[in-house]
């Protein structure tokens, strides 16, 4: 009986790895609504009010980021992410291993009610 449930367990630790090892992509498709922002400043430029500083910012060299809830993302859109600073946006796009965001659309949220 014991050598039963010893491969028994051998077995299901054997699957296990195997599922884990051929899991799904970690990345996941994420939206999520904000504001672009330079990472120094972060959210405190999280409002229309913000645009000149992220400019400035970015332009010294501070990358563009997603502030959204209590959150900084990192974009790999740069460019894309620049045309959008000093409205609230609607970001698309992957997860990265390092809780950034793979960029596939950056839109100008709808106006809220």
């Amino acid at each position: 009986m014991k050598k039963i449930l010893i491969m028994t367990l051998a077995v299901l630790v054997a699957a296990l790895a195997f599922a884990s090892t051929f899991a799904a992509d970690p990345s996941q498709e994420i939206t999520l609504t904000g504001w672009i922002v330079d990472q120094n400043c972060g959210k405190a430029n999280a409002n229309a009010s913000g645009k000149d500083c992220v400019l400035s910012c970015n332009k010294s060299g501070s990358p563009l980021v997603l502030a959204a809830g209590d959150k900084l993302y990192p974009l790999s859109a740069q460019k894309t992410a620049l045309a959008h600073v000093g409205h609230e946006v609607v970001v698309t796009g992957k997860v990265d291993a390092k809780g950034g965001i793979k960029v596939d659309s950056i839109v100008k949220a709808p106006k809220k009610v």
